[in-house]
């Protein structure tokens, strides 16, 4: 019973809103019935290892929703066969969200009676994207091998495919608890790729690096922050992603992956329910997993 945070009843199949606030006014989406995580167990293994272009998963995710419903008189039995025959066959890729995935999978058991029914929860990612996004210059230092090799000093306008990745999601019922936390997140990442018709903005591979939670939450507190260590309002890109087919729009922020982000927004999230032990960005904002440089590894 997790869901993704939406905004309801907006228009146009894709948002882009750069420099604003997310929007406040959220209410709830069922993205998993009772007992879907363990009927379904089986296929969300196999989707922790299918391309985040989602061709073929988000199509079966889509199926296994109970909350959009139909529309029109199109039945829910045609819906299924349209979608099926337009299946294509999924891609297998490798990349370091499937280590992530397991080591919040392993934390499973802490971390599902942390949660809280009616609670909602903010996700830290880091994130490679498929196609560079543009950015105004920065004063940060960077140091992912995202930056676009035409890129000759950050302080000035560049393109990188290197991001943080804030979205939030809410309990909307009893968890069980052998439920698989990583791979709830893994169909977060499929919601905000499908059917995304600005390419720029799907992710290749992501890290999930912490979950967090506070007791009251001020709307500006995370924007305020970012003011308050510097961060340049210009480098803040909110998408209010729209669920094709549906009226659901889901914010979310991408900013600079620099260590002075991830500070904040452990300080504002201060009820920490996971913090990755093998994801680690020191004060100069050099990344590694595991113990190795990102750079030097699938990401």
């Amino acid at each position: 019973m997790f869901t993704l945070a939406k905004l309801p009843g907006l228009v146009g199949d894709f948002i882009l809103e750069e420099s604003e606030q997310i929007k406040d006014n959220i209410t709830n989406l069922d993205l998993f019935p009772d007992g879907y995580l363990a009927a379904n167990l089986h296929e969300i293994l196999i989707s922790a290892f299918i391309t985040f272009s989602l061709s073929g998963l988000a199509a079966f995710i889509i199926l296994n929703w109970n909350s959009y419903g139909d529309s029109g008189s199109v039945k829910k039995e045609d819906k299924i066969r349209q979608l099926k025959t337009h299946i294509p066959k999924p891609v297998i890729l490798k990349g370091l969200y499937q280590e992530s995935v397991a080591e919040v999978n392993a934390a499973s058991k802490q971390l599902v009676p942390s949660f809280q029914k009616g609670q909602t929860y903010w996700v830290l990612l880091r994130v490679q994207m498929c196609e560079y996004i543009n950015f105004v210059g920065t004063k940060f230092e960077l140091h992912g091998n995202g930056i676009s090799p035409d890129t000759t000093n950050t302080k000035e306008a560049f393109k990188t495919k290197d991001a943080y990745v804030i979205l939030r999601f809410k309990i909307t019922g009893d968890i069980k608890p052998d439920s698989l936390v990583g791979y709830v997140m893994i169909h977060f990442m499929n919601d905000l790729n499908y059917g995304n018709p600005i390419r720029d903005y799907i992710t290749n591979d992501f890290i999930i690096c912490a979950i967090g939670t506070a007791t009251s939450v001020d709307p500006l507190e995370f924007k305020n922050g970012l003011k308050h260590i510097g961060y340049e309002n210009e480098n803040e890109v909110v998408i209010n992603k729209k669920i094709p087919g549906t009226d659901v729009i889901i914010p979310y922020s991408i900013l600079l992956p620099i260590h002075q982000v991830y500070d904040l927004f452990m300080d504002v999230y201060n009820n920490c329910i996971f913090e990755s032990s093998k994801y680690i960005i020191d004060n100069d904002n050099y990344e590694s997993w595991n113990g190795k440089s990102i750079n030097e590894l699938a990401f």
